[in-house]
């Protein structure tokens, strides 16, 4: 019996303890209702407090409505706490730029949490099925996913269990039957109209019927031994975090490159995606070709190349990477000639002007600009003839040869100190001054920081 199938999993990955409360994600579906009625049935057994909550994404306004009239009064029924909440789905995912799925899901989880914290409860119980691992591995597969996509669905997920992860559809169908309970379908589940449809509704049907009957069970072991794997290699990578990985300022996390190289090819992109979730929070949108970008940027890029990341930034820096919220600069770097390439190292960033103008005085290595007043490519080489510069404080321009005097520059020096130029203007003269025309006042609201430094030896 399916009652007794629930009991097994819910003990054999340890869902629950005696005296939890769990809110229950209800959709009103057949499996949701499935793992409500058993669940309910169990409350004595495990000393259980449960909690309904379901979302009504607005996506079929209509279905919507009628969903959750049924999810009430079946929580009524069975004398359970029912949490709803109305939320503009389709708008989310316009403003995000995401997928109907993804948008559904982000706040779907968010809305499951809630309750949780609101309630009290330590778990969150979802209805997942053998038929959702099946799929869900078929999918991660498709768009190329590495062992923890087609690890697929874990039964335990930090707050997050799934009882009816062992169970089949088919079964959730009978025992609804036999039961005489009723429940809501999703028209939008019907059609092909998005792949996880086109692969329950067209490719796994294809699949038992010419290639092998048992397909849903055949990828649900598999999903089990490549979840045991996957928790293995994670295991093995996190013992490298310690001495790669450390926290920045202002949330950032850096990567020490030098260490980065000692670890195994096939650890590196956990490295990569366990900086993301740091910084982050998620991997939401993170993909295999943002992980071969930020590997070519460690490889192949020069110090100063950065690289946009959906709602994070990746600068790579003198000998390590930097992780941080928000868009690059989007300033490109560029150098005068390979051998000023090869003696300097710059490095750039943006903040908020949030301290007294006289903080963001020149030193030797280290100057600030208004951020506006920059735009195109910073550029970096020594004086040329003719060479024209509108230092600070200044009342115009003058010859850089007759600043180098003022400044009293050894004439040996003059041809090896460099120039920070913007649309072919000197903004630095590095060491010394920066110009008049892109210095930091009042009016500055964002700071371009720029840094550069001779290379060791």
């Amino acid at each position: 019996m399916l009652r007794e199938k629930v009991i097994n999993t819910i003990k054999k990955y340890r869902m629950v303890e005696s005296g939890d409360k769990v809110v229950l994600g209800v959709s009103g579906g057949p499996d949701s209702v499935a793992l409500a009625y058993i669940l309910a049935s169990l409350q004595g057994e495990f000393r259980l407090s449960l909690f309904i909550a379901h979302l009504n994404h607005m996506f079929r306004p209509v279905e919507a409505e009628k969903e959750v009239r049924f999810v009430r009064e079946m929580g009524n029924r069975l004398g359970l706490p029912v949490f709803v909440r109305h939320e503009n789905v389709p708008a989310y995912v316009q403003e995000n730029k995401v997928s109907p799925e993804a948008g559904a899901r982000e706040i779907r989880y968010a809305f499951l949490k809630e309750i949780a914290a609101k309630t009290g409860a330590k778990k969150i119980a979802l209805g997942h099925t053998m038929d959702d691992q099946a799929e869900t591995l078929l999918l991660n597969l498709l768009r190329g996913s590495g062992h923890t996509g087609l690890g697929a669905i874990m039964p335990v997920n930090e707050s997050f269990i799934r009882p009816l992860i062992e169970c089949s559809k088919e079964e959730i169908l009978v025992y609804l039957d036999q039961n005489k309970l009723s429940y809501c379908v999703d028209s939008s589940n019907l059609e092909p109209l998005y792949q996880r449809n086109k692969i329950r509704l067209e490719l796994l049907p294809l699949l038992a019927k010419d290639y092998n009957p048992n397909i849903r069970e055949t990828l649900f072991r598999t999903s089990l031994i490549l979840q045991q794997e996957d928790l293995y290699l994670e295991s093995q990578a996190q013992r490298h975090t310690g001495h790669t990985l450390k926290s920045g300022r202002r949330g950032e996390v850096i990567l020490n490159l030098k260490e980065f190289e000692k670890v195994p090819a096939a650890l590196k992109p956990r490295i990569l995606r366990e900086a993301i979730k740091r910084v982050k929070g998620n991997l939401l949108q993170l993909n295999f070709i943002h992980i071969s970008d930020m590997l070519d940027l460690i490889q192949n890029k020069p110090t100063g190349s950065s690289l946009n990341l959906p709602e994070i930034t990746v600068y790579k820096d003198y000998g390590r990477l930097r992780f941080f919220k928000g868009k690059a600069a989007g300033i490109e770097m560029q150098f005068g000639s390979p051998e000023e390439e090869a003696e300097y190292v710059i490095k750039k960033s943006v903040l908020e002007r949030d301290r007294p103008l006289s903080f963001y005085r020149a030193t030797h290595d280290t100057a600030y600009f208004d951020f506006e007043k920059i735009s195109g490519p910073l550029y970096v080489r020594t004086r040329k003839s003719g060479d024209r510069f509108f230092p600070q404080g200044a009342r115009g321009h003058k010859k850089l040869s007759d600043f180098f005097i003022d400044q009293k520059v050894p004439r040996e020096m003059r041809d090896k100190i460099p120039l920070l130029v913007n649309r072919g203007k000197i903004i630095w003269v590095v060491g010394y001054r920066v110009s008049e025309e892109a210095k930091v006042s009042f009016r500055t609201r964002k700071i371009l920081k720029v840094e550069v430094f001779r290379k060791a030896e």
